[in-house]
């Protein structure tokens, strides 16, 4: 009889145990230690670490994410802090982001799609930029290591 109770304790806890949401391989937070965007034609080339010193962030939910960072050119006086978010889906190799709040209005609202490789601690993000037409940037390489 001791059994029987005992199975209908545990077995209900286990069921529910198993039920949970499966997280996203990408949920938590996210340093920048390398960064690399290339303009379209080429004539602007920004590197972190390189001519561009800083740091940033990344945090991710299982359907949000938002960064936040500050960087300067190394030949600017002032950092520029760089920060946004939005909603993001990723299906184990394509990504793909909503910006809800970014600096520059006209890119509000905009999907961005990039390869996503996440490898044991460290996630590298990298594509082309498709924002809006007159925006300047064509390609970024992104890598982050998790700091959770």
């Amino acid at each position: 009889m001791k059994k029987i109770i005992f199975l209908m304790f545990v077995f209900p806890v286990l069921l529910i145990g198993c039920m949970q949401p499966v997280q996203s391989p990408i949920a938590g937070a996210w340093e920048m230690v390398a960064g690399k965007w290339v303009s379209l034609d080429s004539t602007r080339i920004y590197e972190f670490p390189g001519n561009l010193e800083g740091n940033q962030i990344c945090i991710y939910s299982d359907k949000y994410y938002l960064f936040s960072g500050r960087f300067k050119l190394d030949t600017a006086p002032d950092f520029s802090d760089n920060y946004g978010g939005g909603i993001y889906a990723y299906d184990g190799e394509k990504y793909e982001e909503n910006l809800m709040f970014f600096p520059d209005p006209e890119t509000i609202g905009k999907t961005l799609a990039y390869d996503l490789v996440i490898n044991g601690d460290t996630l590298i993000k990298t594509g082309p930029i498709d924002v809006t037409e007159d925006m300047f940037w064509g390609t970024l390489r992104e890598v982050y290591v998790r700091k959770d």
